[in-house]
């Protein structure tokens, strides 16, 4: 599935249109509850994800854009709240989106998965210090 959203779409669209694909499929799920608990991969890259991005109007990017600006979802390649960690991979900034993403499985043992799947960490937030998992995201362990 990624490799044919790869060469038959993203060929064709430079990072920050792929950006805001990206933020016009999550935000189309923000607020629906599913039965797994996430949003499946087919439904952001699958096919009638792309026919829904390829019929969008311009009000539905607009609202897309505003849900990322109101979340503070930020472009890492355009903007600059992202910072570098000491592994060289990019750390996301103290925005509510993230923040709520960080708090959402605080304490068990799935949110060492989701946090290192959605590259949360951050060494200098307060939750990531206090997180019994610290050591092992900051590469002590």
């Amino acid at each position: 599935m990624i490799l044919n959203f790869v060469t038959t779409f993203a060929k064709d669209y430079d990072d920050d249109s792929l950006f805001d694909y990206f933020t016009f499929q999550f935000f189309r799920y923000n607020d629906i509850e599913t039965k797994f608990d996430r949003v499946m991969l087919n439904w952001v890259i699958g096919k009638a994800a792309i026919e829904k991005w390829n019929k969008k109007s311009d009000s539905h990017l607009f609202k897309a854009k505003e849900f990322a600006y109101k979340n503070g979802i930020q472009n890492p390649f355009r903007d600059t709240k992202i910072k570098k960690s000491k592994s060289e991979g990019f750390t996301l900034g103290d925005t509510p989106f993230y923040n709520r993403e960080r708090k959402r499985f605080y304490g068990k043992k799935r949110g060492l998965i989701h946090c290192i799947e959605m590259g949360l960490f951050n060494s200098e937030l307060d939750i990531c210090k206090k997180c019994p998992n610290f050591k092992v995201c900051d590469g002590q362990v």
